[in-house]
């Protein structure tokens, strides 16, 4: 198989994903990746779901997971798997967040419970 990586960039200038993709949706990705700021997490998904064409996979805090707000959310887009940390990462290169995270992926169609996993990325 053959994978592309497109960056999320308009040009030279970055660009918020959030305001415009960098590609035409006839060009749609198969998936798409990312780690977006948490107060947009939400946002940010919803935006990838309605343009993969096989799924989603995103980094994120698993403080996602929680909320009466976002019930609604979890409820219309399961997640296929969360891949837990079982070691927190480091965004410094230093000392590591002091929050838990995971790769949350949701692939289209998907219909099964949520599968969990534990994740060494250390190993």
């Amino acid at each position: 198989d053959r994978y592309e990586l497109v960056k999320s960039s308009c040009g030279h200038e970055a660009c918020d994903a959030l305001h415009g993709w960098p590609f035409t949706m006839r060009e749609r990705p198969a998936w798409v990746v990312g780690n977006p700021p948490f107060n947009e997490a939400e946002a940010h998904v919803r935006m990838a779901l309605d343009t993969a064409q096989v799924g989603v996979a995103f980094l994120l805090r698993l403080a996602f997971l929680e909320g009466a707000k976002r019930r609604a959310f979890w409820t219309q887009h399961p997640a296929a798997s969360v891949h837990v940390l079982v070691s927190r990462p480091s965004f410094t290169g230093g000392a590591t967040d002091s929050a838990a995270y995971g790769f949350f992926v949701w692939r289209r169609n998907h219909v099964a419970p949520t599968a969990l996993y534990h994740l060494d990325w250390k190993a």
